[in-house]
């Protein structure tokens, strides 16, 4: 007796925000290296600052995108965060996703 194994199909795997390697193209890109830094604070927090802050909040990556999509202003002292209404949604997305996820650095 012969039995079919079903293949599945493979899904494009996405882009991960799991490593600092991954979205520092996208930071760039959006100029959020302008005034973050991963580990220090420049004009604005650093990323890793960011993501302590917002660690314990339910829907973090949310909020973050809303932060970052829209600007933000009193979160962290007198200097706002301009709006980035026009950088790439999928972009935003993924680095919401990485601070959210710790903004993890290379080791």
């Amino acid at each position: 007796m012969i039995l079919a194994i079903p293949v599945q199909a493979q899904t494009p795997a996405k882009p991960s925000p799991s490593t600092y390697a991954s979205v520092e193209p996208l930071l760039s890109r959006n100029g959020c290296t302008t005034c973050h830094a991963p580990a220090k604070k420049v004009v604005g927090p650093s990323f890793k600052d960011v993501a302590r802050k917002y660690s314990q909040i339910d829907g973090a990556g949310g909020v973050l995108l809303a932060k970052i999509r829209g600007g933000s202003s009193g979160a962290w002292g007198s200097v706002p965060m301009p709006p980035n209404s026009q950088a790439n949604e999928q972009d935003l997305r993924l680095i919401a996703q990485w601070i959210a996820g710790g903004a993890p650095l290379p080791e």
